[in-house]
């Protein structure tokens, strides 16, 4: 994603998975769920789910 945006924010519920995650300077992790983060409202031109979608709660999301 990097390759394609200036900055990319990118986010897990588990902290070992932002751990073992590669460093990049233009990325920045954080430990959140999907449903509850601390971004704002419109905030972002796009999110990408890869391998996670089926934990969602759909509702909330």
């Amino acid at each position: 994603m990097i390759r394609y945006f200036n900055k990319v924010y990118a986010t897990d519920i588990s902290e070992n998975q932002i751990l073992n995650a590669m460093e990049h300077e233009g990325v920045e992790y954080s430990i959140h769920s999907s449903e509850s983060t601390e971004f704002k409202n419109n905030s972002f031109d796009l999110i990408c789910v890869a391998q996670a979608l089926h934990w969602f709660s759909y509702d909330t999301f």
